[in-house]
């Protein structure tokens, strides 16, 4: 089950269910849309669109919104009699697992659990979660659920491809140190340690790739040595050729697996990464540097140099984090849940 928009959990079912389905594994239905689904992956059975839960929005206006496309799933979901549902956004696990009890359903989760949830939605997330298996995509994310209650099981996010086009990406070190970030320009993101840091160290170079409400905050507050790229589609060419990426994310970005991070050091490029960051444990297993979340803590870290040398992971590490790896895993959890109905 998915959403109308297109983004990094969108992209995890149709990796993972491209794969099963191409090995004559499984096969799948998408409840709900996706822009960029392929009818070759599997059929797709609509349900009404309906918006992410957010606090930006009233919440009572959000639940009568929800009402309609939750009820056509549950409709689907017990006329097909599904061997598995797959359910990964809080507005279904908040409400199909009770209602779906004695079906099987595998839950993933993609960052940690928000800390500005409304009252009562982490203890009614906790119950609703007994009736699932709840797949973690990282040992942080696993972490924020355990603090609830929520047993999990971690299945990391997978290497991502390196080709555009089907022309392999290849790391082009540049002759200047250049810091590149890439994601969504809001404050949660903490951008502005970067910035500073780039204030510290006026010789280097700062690149900031991507588009969000608060571009134009970060643009009247930057120095001369910061140079905004907008929206860059793809991205990997700019992530091969700089010195660093960099990911300024605290806890409440909510950061699980950053696909930014997977990219660069599939390529072989150096990750500076907050050491408060969710994902920061991850980091560190695919030999990344963590710095102290202040701008002076990463013009620190930018300013020695063994930070900055490029440093592939071993062919061992990739092996086990390669695309077919994550979706066997996922084929032997599916397995296991239609044959005895357990949960992680």
């Amino acid at each position: 089950m998915s959403s109308d928009i297109s983004g990094g959990g969108e992209q995890y079912l149709y990796r993972l269910y491209s794969h099963l389905v191409k090995d004559g594994r499984v096969t799948v239905d998408l409840v709900g849309s996706l822009p960029q689904w392929p009818k070759v992956v599997g059929a797709v059975r609509p349900v009404g669109r309906s918006p992410k839960l957010t606090r930006r929005r009233g919440l009572i206006f959000q639940i009568f919104s929800l009402v309609a496309p939750m009820i056509n799933s549950y409709k689907i979901a017990k006329r097909k009699s599904y061997d598995v549902i797959h359910v990964q956004y809080f507005k279904e696990k908040l409400t199909l697992p009770f209602f779906l009890r004695g079906l099987p359903i595998l839950w993933t989760e993609h960052g940690p659990l928000p800390e500005n949830f409304p009252p009562g939605g982490l203890r009614l997330l906790a119950r609703q979660s007994r009736y699932c298996s709840v797949v973690a995509v990282s040992k942080g994310v696993s972490e924020s659920l355990l603090s609830q209650g929520i047993s999990s099981r971690v299945i990391p996010n997978p290497m991502p491809s390196i080709d555009v086009g089907g022309v392999q990406v290849e790391r082009r070190p540049p002759a200047a140190t250049s810091l590149l970030f890439a994601g969504r320009l809001h404050r949660s993101k903490r951008i502005e340690l970067l910035i500073e840091a780039a204030r510290l160290k006026p010789e280097i170079q700062v690149l900031i790739a991507g588009d969000g409400p608060d571009r134009g905050y970060y643009e009247s507050i930057s120095p001369e040595n910061v140079q905004f790229l907008g929206l860059v589609t793809p991205v990997l060419p700019v992530v091969a050729s700089c010195s660093a990426v960099v990911i300024t994310s605290g806890r409440e970005a909510r950061e699980g697996s950053p696909m930014i991070m997977l990219e660069a050091r599939r390529l072989g490029v150096p990750v500076l990464i907050a050491e408060d960051c969710h994902a920061a444990s991850e980091a560190r297993e695919l030999l990344c540097t963590t710095f102290y979340p202040t701008g002076e803590g990463l013009a620190k870290v930018i300013s020695d140099a063994a930070s900055l040398v490029s440093q592939k992971l071993p062919e061992a590490s990739l092996r086990l984090r390669s695309e077919k790896v994550w979706a066997d895993a996922h084929y032997s959890l599916i397995r296991e849940i239609c044959r005895d109905g357990s949960r992680s």
